[in-house]
């Protein structure tokens, strides 16, 4: 094997890992979930692996003492990586079926690549007498480079791993006391008026076609909102109704969501009671909502890294509060007996 490739091969590995550290950096910055931090610690070791396997080809390529020292010991951890493969793909085989064949064929790979390295040492003792018999000034400038570069990783790893830990703890308590505030807000719900359908009988559950309502929120704790609050308006039976998704089923037109964030263009939520009127129509809601029980959502963003002392969560969270309140007039009344959710009516099975 010439002097070209036990230099080329590890510097060629290493090229290769830097590339793919850089991409996975780009895709985990493009992914949902992971935080900026445990991307960039993630994506750090294999672009500091390939910055050592680079080095580690050039200190061959002049054929130093500690080239050939790298040689050898790039080929055991060459060996050592594709035998974890191969304990790794155990379990597989051991499941039978689609999982053993893969597993069978990675096996093949693993072993072929262990054999690609074991020559490549062999090559390298082959090599031995080319490579300088005492150690040179340039194998502790070198050694010096590689040892730094170890020390960076292993500081730079663990430290980032510290950050990301202390913001996960962070996000953890904002979400904690994000919950606590939403827990700490009020809504009441006051009916002014409510209408049938036209030629409704006295007594008869028929759909509500119109409500005026006025609503009423106050916060124990003041805090600031990240986005306007939504409500959403049904029956208890639909709130309480596992597959109940608020953006479909939420009764009222036009949508009472903008009104709201007018009444909150502060996006501020105090502990005075704010007060707001609401005239909705049922519109082109899919639920037939009788009078009875119903319920008002209230979904509320607070934005905790906006106030003093506040968290350090990337992407506030949502939650929500809610009241009921019964919808009832001379015209209206609430049947004897609940009234199922109207997804039963809606959705088909």
């Amino acid at each position: 094997m010439s002097r070209f490739i036990r230099a080329g091969l590890p510097a060629l590995f290493g090229l290769l890992t830097i590339v793919y550290g850089v991409q996975s950096i780009a895709d985990g910055f493009q992914a949902i979930g992971p935080t900026p931090v445990e991307v960039v610690r993630t994506g750090l070791v294999p672009l500091l692996i390939g910055a050592a396997l680079v080095l580690a080809g050039l200190a061959i390529g002049h054929r130093s003492r500690l080239g050939y020292a790298l040689g050898l010991s790039v080929t055991a951890l060459m060996v050592v990586a594709g035998i974890g493969v191969v304990v790794a793909e155990v379990p597989y085989l051991q499941q039978g079926g689609l999982s053993a064949s893969l597993g069978g064929g990675v096996m093949v790979l693993a072993g072929l690549w262990i054999l690609f390295w074991l020559l490549y040492g062999r090559s390298m003792r082959g090599a031995r007498a080319s490579f300088a018999p005492t150690w040179q000034a340039g194998d502790r400038r070198m050694g010096i480079v590689l040892a730094a570069l170890a020390i960076f990783s292993t500081g730079a790893y663990f430290g980032l791993g510290i950050v990301d830990a202390n913001a996960v703890a962070n996000e953890s308590a904002d979400q904690a006391e994000a919950a606590q505030l939403v827990i700490g807000t009020s809504i009441e719900v006051n009916v002014i008026d409510v209408r049938t359908s036209p030629g409704s009988e006295v007594g008869t559950s028929l759909p509500i076609e119109h409500l005026t309502l006025e609503i009423s929120i106050s916060g124990t704790t003041p805090y600031l909102l990240a986005t306007a609050p939504r409500l959403c308006l049904t029956d208890v039976a639909t709130f309480e109704d596992p597959a109940h998704k608020p953006d479909v089923f939420c009764w009222g037109a036009p949508d009472p969501s903008p009104a709201i964030a007018a009444a909150f263009a502060d996006l501020t939520v105090s502990t005075d009671r704010r007060s707001f009127r609401l005239d909705l129509a049922r519109g082109r809601s899919l639920c037939p909502f009788m009078a009875g029980v119903w319920n008002a959502a209230l979904q509320l963003t607070p934005q905790l890294r906006a106030t003093p002392g506040g968290g350090v969560g990337p992407v506030p969270e949502s939650y929500t509060t809610w009241t009921h309140f019964t919808v009832a007039s001379a015209t209206a009344i609430p049947p004897d007996e609940a009234i199922g959710s109207c997804l039963a009516e809606t959705v088909s099975p």
